[in-house]
């Protein structure tokens, strides 16, 4: 199903079109960099636009994969510019994991 692209004249005379694209903000305690500075610099350099987002959907459509198999995709084939957002041994670590397709630890039950 195809949706009207977003405009304001659509969206608030009858709100039959897409949603509007919205800026995600992330915030933190003022005490996070100095207790976890690798946690902060992840969320510093984090970046995953909606174009981005819509491409994983995409993905899982068209190949009818679950959410964790979107994201091992999205990792393994250069998903975005990830690799920037953590350390090099985290880089490593990761593409170890996502090649030994180890599960992934922390996903949400399904």
């Amino acid at each position: 199903m195809e949706e009207t692209p977003y405009s304001d004249e659509c969206w608030f005379t009858h709100r039959a079109c897409a949603f509007e694209d919205n800026t995600i903000l992330v915030a933190v305690h003022s005490g996070l960099p100095g207790r976890a500075p690798e946690v902060y610099d992840f969320l510093t350099y984090w970046d995953f636009s909606t174009a981005e987002y819509q491409s994983v959907l995409r993905w899982m459509e068209d190949n009818g994969a679950t959410e964790e198999q979107a994201a091992y995709n999205w990792l393994a084939n250069g998903g975005g510019d990830w690799k920037a957002w953590v350390t090099s041994d985290a880089v490593g670590r990761i593409m170890a994991a996502l090649n030994a397709r180890l599960p992934a630890l922390g996903w949400p039950a399904q």
